[in-house]
């Protein structure tokens, strides 16, 4: 599923007056296949030390996963970040312009995974890599695992059952669940 209606101008329109708005974050470009955003760097952005806050470059990251997400999903369907993660490989600071590129690693009927890269325009140039799964709210009926994949009956090696742990498929890793998939909560039906 595409929604083209999901464009820069729309995200012009309805950032304002948002989280992500008032961070100052933009949606240069979007398309089925990549999601570009931008991020002038200010003061608001900075922790006491002077370089750009973890919290910045998280939302940052996500609000760009969130529009890629919002192009695949249908109109008036829900969906929420599940995990994000984000390793920072240089800092930011006043005055540098961070540029994004989204790019859906999985789009299913059920959740997403996009990988997020950021990169500053100030020499030497620094970059964060961000995995975010987003889970649409409505589409979770059932088990939710550590990382907010719906898990099936069987979908699982009874080896790994064993370890406790799950395999993502988008990215290889395998990561402890508490409990072998206990729920860890449910979103309520609107």
């Amino acid at each position: 599923m595409s929604r083209p209606e999901i464009t820069p101008e729309l995200a012009a329109k309805i950032l304002p007056g948002s989280f992500p708005g008032d961070l100052g974050i933009e949606l240069v470009a979007i398309s089925d296949a990549e999601v570009h955003g931008r991020l002038a760097v200010d003061r608001r952005h900075l922790h006491p030390g002077g370089y750009v806050h973890g919290g910045v470059w998280v939302a940052f990251g996500d609000t760009v996963a969130a529009w890629g997400t919002f192009r695949h999903v249908r109109e008036g369907q829900d969906f929420t970040t599940a995990e994000l993660k984000a390793n920072v490989f240089a800092a930011g600071r006043d005055g540098d312009v961070l540029t994004a590129l989204g790019i859906p690693l999985h789009v299913g009927r059920r959740t997403h995974t996009w990988e997020v890269k950021v990169h500053k325009r100030r020499p030497p140039g620094g970059a964060v890599r961000m995995h975010a799964d987003r889970a649409r709210a409505r589409a979770l009926p059932g088990r939710v695992t550590a990382r907010g994949v719906r898990a099936r009956a069987g979908a699982r090696s009874a080896a790994t059952a064993q370890r406790g742990q799950a395999t993502n498929g988008s990215c290889g890793c395998k990561r402890p669940i508490a409990g072998n998939s206990q729920p860890l909560g449910a979103f309520p039906r609107r």
